[in-house]
């Protein structure tokens, strides 16, 4: 299986395919015209606009995870101004920063917590509306941690 950002074919990535293959409303007589940043392409040079959508793609997501990396630093280092409580790290300027990134802070959330776990179960409860914990898991981060991550897997935000 090919993961967000892994390349396969052509060299492209999984975003790009799905950007460039998937229909749109106005398409006609079975093509898909697609307007990826006003431009437009026919879905049959799929291999040329998924190494150009791939590009812009990834030239879009730098940002968004340099912005994310810089928000979990300030995070980290605003909640040790507050208490231990969990629940206050939450009200923390950076996090809700994060909270407000929106659906795009899932995949970048689930993988921090996967690489360095911490307490991203508010952030990712707001950002999903989900809370895939299992009743006697709760109060046990190891599980806790598990369960999100269970949860990331099945929902087609990560990879192993």
């Amino acid at each position: 299986m090919v993961a967000f950002g892994q390349t396969y074919r052509s060299g492209a990535t999984l975003e790009a395919d799905i950007a460039v293959n998937r229909p749109q409303p106005h398409s006609r007589h079975g093509e898909h015209e697609l307007t990826p940043c006003g431009s437009r392409l026919n879905a049959n040079d799929s291999d040329a606009a998924t190494l150009a959508v791939a590009g812009m793609l990834a030239a879009s997501r730098a940002p968004r995870e340099r912005r994310f990396k810089r928000l979990v630093s300030e995070w980290k280092q605003q909640r040790n101004e507050y208490s231990s409580d969990p629940r206050e790290w939450a009200m923390c300027p950076a996090y809700q920063k994060i909270i407000a990134m929106g659906p795009e802070a899932i995949p970048l959330v689930l993988n921090e917590l996967r690489r360095r776990p911490d307490h991203w179960f508010w952030a990712l409860d707001m950002l999903t509306d989900a809370n895939p914990i299992q009743a006697d898991h709760c109060g046990n981060f190891t599980e806790m941690v598990s369960d999100w991550l269970q949860w990331g897997r099945n929902n087609g935000f990560i990879w192993d």
